[in-house]
């Protein structure tokens, strides 16, 4: 399987990001306008890259290991999934790998599929994950909440400091902090770079 094009666009558009991260921070904290409409497109673009990244490489890895693919969604997959696991075309056993690229649920079925495919965690530590699953959380709450939240959702975040909290009528709301987005945002994309250093490392051993 060779990944190369896959990580050396994506290497390189994550490494130019960190470099104009530490360059803009100081000014946007100066200047204050315009750090929410930063940070709200900063994280909705990151997380495209990121499942565009994900999915590239599980659709690679199933087109090479197809029978195991199509096994493992015989076993695992959902009602939909098993009955057609073996008699699909590729075309839909990628479809279905590429769904489980999801961080719901600390990424269990992604990370499973994974494995499987690879013989490796995508994740070279719990950090990384919970790290980028904040990212992703965030990307959402923006693209269906916009920047307010109640507490249960606030709660899925590990990164709590993104939030500040009010009372109103007895219940608790959260607001995206902004100024403290954008240290956490750095620290995201920081391990975007880390999951992908890490699968690199991983396939080169096994090379």
């Amino acid at each position: 399987m060779d990944f190369e094009p896959t990580f050396y666009l994506y290497d390189r558009q994550i490494g130019r990001v960190v470099d104009y991260m530490d360059g803009v921070i100081p000014h946007l904290l100066k200047a204050q306008t315009g750090v929410p409409v930063f940070v709200e497109s900063m994280t909705v673009i990151m997380v495209a890259r990121f499942e565009h990244f994900a999915t590239s490489l599980v659709a690679s890895a199933v087109r090479s290991r197809e029978s195991v693919a199509r096994d493992h969604f015989r076993r695992h997959g959902n009602p939909d999934e098993s009955p057609v696991a073996q008699s699909c075309d590729l075309r839909e056993l990628i479809r279905m790998a590429r769904r489980r690229v999801s961080l719901k649920k600390g990424g269990r079925r992604f990370e499973s599929l994974f494995g499987v495919l690879f013989g490796f965690s995508p994740w070279p530590n719990d950090v990384t994950l919970t790290t980028i699953a904040d990212l992703v959380l965030l990307r959402n709450i923006f693209v269906h909440e916009g920047d307010t939240v109640l507490d249960e959702h606030a709660r899925q975040m590990h990164r709590q400091a993104v939030f500040a909290r009010r009372d109103r009528g007895g219940t608790a709301i959260y607001s995206v902090d902004y100024a403290a987005a954008l240290p956490f945002l750095r620290d995201a994309i920081v391990a975007l770079k880390a999951q992908s250093d890490h699968v690199k490392a991983e396939l080169q051993s096994r090379a």
